[in-house]
Order: structure tokens, then sequence, then C-alpha cells
């Protein structure tokens, strides 16, 4: 008895169609996540089973929203705009500090 194939076995087909050098660039995985029906962690399940290689999403460059220039991946700052320069009330030494832990301080 033939009936139809099962979502991972259509994502198997896709792939091979689409990418013979098993290797998949970014976005794709979204794509077919869609149209599938599927998670895009389903999908990437899929695609390492079968060899392919897959790029992270943490991968792709980033840029900083205050300067523009490049950022960390999954970061939106920059190191230089992601740190704030601050000095000691006690002793009046300079040190640096995370934006984020000192943005709710209030002085």
């Amino acid at each position: 008895m033939t009936g139809t194939p099962n979502k991972a076995t259509m994502i198997e087909r896709r792939l091979l169609e689409l990418f013979p050098s098993r290797v998949v660039p970014g976005g794709v995985l979204e794509a077919m996540d869609a149209e599938f029906g599927v998670s895009r962690q389903y999908c990437k399940k899929v695609a390492k089973k079968l060899g392919y290689t897959v790029p992270r999403r943490e991968d792709r460059p980033g840029a900083c929203c205050i300067c523009g220039g490049p950022s960390r991946p999954g970061s939106f700052y920059c190191y230089d705009c992601q740190h704030v320069e601050l000095t000691c009330a006690r002793c009046g030494s300079a040190f640096r500090r995370k934006r984020a832990h000192v943005a709710g301080l209030t002085a």
C-alpha cells in the first residue's frame, strides 16, 4: 500500500532536489517550514540527518543600532556602544559596565 509520503520524506526530497551539493544556504529552512507546516528546527534536524551543512542563525553578521558598525551575532550593539564608562564614587577610578546593567540605576 502506497500512500502520501510523510513530511520528513517530503523535506528530504526537496532538499535533494534543490541542493545536491549538501549545503543549505541561510534562510532556506524558514521558507521550507512554511511550505511543509513544520518548524524550522525540524527542517534542520532532517537536513542534518541527511548530512547537509546548515548554518546557524547566530552566524549572521549584525550591525550596531547606534553607530552602524559591526556587532557580534545576536547583539544589537558593537562592543564600544554596548559598554559605558563609569567612575567609582568612592575611589574615582574608571570602569566599564554593560549598558543594560546600568540602564535602571539612578544617580
